[in-house]
């Protein structure tokens, strides 16, 4: 995209839990759709591992592949302007990003949002089960609603899966994969699915409601079916764990050092003893960074001791681990108000 394109776009600067620091992502200002996808994924989170119940167990994987020296692949397949591909650099820093979108407009916009960023790889072309030609297909759907087909007139490249993991050096090793390619995941998931037996983690959106009629999504549940995942939904997404690849949990002997440490932060927050409080919380994240416990600990510690802001970090930490977490949620707004008070 040249220069002068750039500059017919709006850049947006949108909040992310649970970060402090806003992703900054261009949209087209005409677009009926960019705004909500950015907003879709970014602001609210529709991808974000961390508040499901497998949550922990997905990050402590990239976790240990990361402390391995190896680094983790994700596919973003489906694209479209980048949001998702940069809210997973915002998840998962150490990750390689390889992001696949068909159309030209949207695979423009996706190049501007992922200039500058490192680890990202971006391939304009299709999804698909085979390496036969592609068309991009215009349904009247809005700029979030292109799929590829078996014909048509505008030729895009095809890539599969199964190449992409093949042609990744031998020290990156599969993590996750988003897909959401309206409706072209019938083929995807048609033949050729080896991928999915070292995959530990997708992320999907099915199509039915667009092909009535077509069991459009039975390629995906038969592949699925074959192999040991467990499946959740959200909203409009799939979430599938590979347990043939995803560990489960802490070793016991780690679990139980990390609940004595926040049964013992918690003994000191009784005390009266605030800064211990946080350096026991603090030495059972070092166990699980993903305890919503803890985290909600160091929050109130934090503002006992009126260090309002620190408190909010770890309470917004906290929620995310557990959006569920009542008390970890008292905290934040406890946080929040002290520090509304003091603006």
């Amino acid at each position: 995209m040249s220069d002068d394109a750039v500059e017919n776009l709006l850049r947006l600067s949108l909040g992310c839990e649970p970060f402090d620091e806003p992703i900054e992502i261009y949209i087209r200002p005409e677009s009926g759709t960019d705004r909500i996808v950015a907003d879709d994924v970014i602001t609210n989170g529709n991808y974000n591992f961390i508040s499901m119940h497998s949550g922990p167990r997905v990050m402590r994987y990239y976790d240990s592949l990361v402390l391995a020296g190896k680094t983790p692949l994700i596919v973003d397949a489906g694209a479209n302007i980048g949001a998702s591909a940069l809210y997973f650099r915002r998840f998962f820093p150490d990750a390689k990003i390889f992001a696949i979108e068909p159309e030209q407009g949207n695979f423009d916009v996706l190049t501007a949002n992922c200039a500058g960023e490192t680890g990202i790889e971006l391939f304009h072309g299709g999804l698909s089960d085979t390496v036969e030609s592609l068309f991009n297909e215009d349904p009247g759907l809005g700029d979030w609603g292109f799929r590829t087909s078996n014909a048509g007139t505008v030729e895009v490249r095809a890539i599969t899966l199964n190449a992409i993991l093949a042609a990744q050096p031998a020290n990156v090793l599969p993590f996750l994969c988003k897909i959401d390619i309206e409706g072209a995941e019938r083929k995807v998931f048609e033949s050729n699915t080896e991928w999915l037996d070292t995959m530990p983690c997708l992320v999907l959106e099915l199509h039915d409601w667009m092909f009535p009629g077509e069991s459009s999504s039975r390629n995906f549940y038969r592949a699925i079916a074959a192999r040991s995942f467990d499946l959740i939904s959200r909203g409009e997404n799939i979430f599938a764990y590979n347990n043939a690849v995803l560990p489960f949990g802490l070793e016991p002997d780690l679990s139980a050092e990390r609940d004595n440490l926040i049964a013992h932060s918690l003994e000191n927050y009784l005390a009266g003893d605030f800064a211990a409080c946080i350096t026991s919380a603090g030495r059972a994240l070092t166990i699980d960074p993903y305890s919503s416990v803890a985290w909600a600990n160091v929050c109130c510690a934090e503002n006992m001791l009126g260090a309002f802001d620190e408190g909010r970090r770890a309470g917004k930490r906290a929620v995310c681990c557990d959006p569920k977490n009542e008390y970890a949620k008292a905290n934040l707004e406890w946080s929040l108000r002290e520090l509304a008070a003091r603006a």
